[in-house]
């Protein structure tokens, strides 16, 4: 004869599976209309709904047959691996059941989910803040109630570049892009290389070959050698990003997806983009935290530094990006579609 307790245990552990499956679809409708109406493609850097996401939830549960205990609590760690699958459609691994669910796009919002299923009426109800996934879920069934909640937060995808690493740490990478910053403004053309201004709007005009010269100035002040164009002063950035594409044994091109690891390894990467009817663009990766939630700061592509400050009136958000010496994601400073950029590694500063 069953026991209590393996009945409590067994009603436990289908309950869990049941609640946790059903988070599995909720996190996904949440995530899905937290994307939309964002033109930055967010998936192709893992911060719309493709990715991993790890959490844990909280369980009571209260029964009415005096049999069970009433009130029991416990705890389930969850993982759920998002991959997207078409427009607007997302397959949901839950590595804890193995369950499986194809999922599309909601509209906006903060939702709660409802449905009957296996004599269960099951909801969900989901809040993303902060970057951080707030759930609560209900099931209801003729015997008991079960309430949960918990949180759940995005892993950072891995971006396998091999065991590549730079001449000099991040750290050293981010000490050269910040002296280059103490020369990396002319306000005019002969005028002395100055400091780039601190705090505020500066009406700056263009200065991201300046900084890229002053980038490679201090790489040869570091014992690399540079060749002599990377630091003419008569360059503009078009002349500069044609250069780069002559030396093949200087500059390698790489994926996108894969700029931001490079500068974390303290390798040189740019940014650039050839504009045979205006000016063209240079921008340099700029390290940040391993454990950055990159998710939380606007845009998409790696972050970057390109002597410039993007003014709030061209910004949909209303926002100054001074990317002088801060860092903002590239899409803030090349416009995806029309002027995407392409992405070169400086082989000299790879270990």
């Amino acid at each position: 004869m069953t026991s209590t307790i393996e009945k409590n245990a067994c009603v436990f552990g289908v309950r869990a599976i049941l609640v946790g499956l059903l988070v599995a679809v909720g996190l996904v409708w949440l995530c899905a209309s937290e994307s939309r109406g964002q033109s930055e493609s967010p998936d192709d850097e893992g911060c719309g709904l493709a990715g991993t996401w790890e959490g844990t939830m909280t369980l009571t549960d209260r029964y009415k047959d005096p049999r069970y205990q009433s009130g029991r609590t416990f705890v389930l760690d969850i993982v759920y691996k998002i991959t997207k699958e078409g427009d607007g459609v997302y397959r949901v691994l839950v590595t804890r059941s193995g369950g499986q669910f194809e999922v599309k796009d909601g509209p906006p919002g903060t939702y709660s989910h409802s449905e009957w299923e296996h004599g269960a009426q099951e909801t969900v109800k989901f809040h993303l803040k902060d970057g951080v996934l707030m759930v609560n879920s209900e099931v209801i069934d003729r015997n008991s109630e079960t309430d949960g909640s918990g949180e759940w937060h995005r892993q950072p995808a891995h971006v396998d570049i091999g065991d590549v690493q730079g001449n000099a740490e991040s750290s050293d990478l981010s000490s050269i892009l910040n002296k280059a910053g103490e020369k990396g403004y002319k306000p005019c053309p002969d005028c002395p290389a100055q400091p780039f201004p601190k705090g505020g709007d500066h009406d700056l005009d263009p200065m991201c070959s300046q900084y890229f010269r002053e980038v490679m100035r201090e790489f040869g002040n570091r014992g690399f050698e540079v060749p002599a164009n990377y630091t003419n002063d008569q360059f503009n950035a078009n002349q500069i990003i044609r250069e780069m594409r002559n030396r093949k044994d200087q500059w390698k091109e790489i994926e996108e997806a894969k700029a931001q690891e490079y500068a974390n390894r303290g390798v040189l990467v740019e940014g650039v983009y050839f504009n045979p009817e205006g000016s063209g663009h240079l921008a340099t990766v700029s390290p940040v935290p391993q454990d950055l939630d990159r998710c939380r700061f606007p845009g998409h592509g790696p972050f970057i530094r390109d002597g410039n400050e993007h003014a709030r009136e061209q910004e949909a958000d209303g926002r100054l990006y001074a990317t002088t010496w801060g860092a903002a994601k590239a899409s803030r400073a090349f416009e995806y579609g029309e002027r995407t950029p392409t992405w070169y590694v400086w082989i000299p500063s790879v270990k």
